[in-house]
């Protein structure tokens, strides 16, 4: 599942029994609706054909998202695999065209994207409002989903985020 809204990328806990692969630390993983444990793993990529999908930095039980997509999902592939690289996504054809730079075409639009708390985000406004920064999410079933932020207080920890809208 590519999800540009996931601040890492990360591996079902079933394929990491499959693969025999050894977790690490336990850690808190943020989602929409509620907070999950996920595990640390430790030197494990992906690839896809010869594009390199990156490192993945966790397990995490990925059922929910299966549910969604009425597929098994293996793994999640997160915000990483966007950063450094043009990515053209073809829903209509189906396809990713990753390239080493961005086409020049003068129809196209272009979006300005910055990286807040460890994801993507564009400036959109609604109802002709001042644009404020939104995450851009490519793992997201819905057009919008809007989400009220929790106020912590002394969160110096490191927070990774994982969504999963249920609809």
């Amino acid at each position: 599942l590519l999800d540009s809204g996931a601040s890492v990328s990360v591996l079902d806990l079933r394929a990491v029994e499959r693969l025999g692969l050894e977790l690490g630390e336990a850690e808190t993983v943020r989602g929409v609706q509620s907070d999950a444990v996920a595990y640390a793993l430790d030197g494990v990529s992906a690839r896809c054909g010869e594009v390199s999908l990156g490192p993945i930095a966790l397990a995490a039980d990925l059922s929910t998202a299966e549910e969604r997509c009425a597929e098994r999902v293996d793994a999640l592939i997160g915000v990483d695999f966007f950063r450094d690289r043009a990515v053209q996504i073809d829903y209509r054809g189906r396809r990713i065209r990753v390239m080493d730079r961005p086409p020049q075409r003068r129809a196209a639009v272009k979006l300005p994207i910055s990286f807040q708390n460890g994801v993507m985000c564009v400036p959109v406004s609604l109802n002709g409002s001042k644009p404020r920064l939104v995450r851009l999410d490519t793992g997201c079933n819905e057009a919008a989903h809007w989400v009220v932020p929790r106020k912590e207080v002394g969160t110096d920890v490191r927070v990774v985020s994982l969504g999963f809208v249920s609809v």
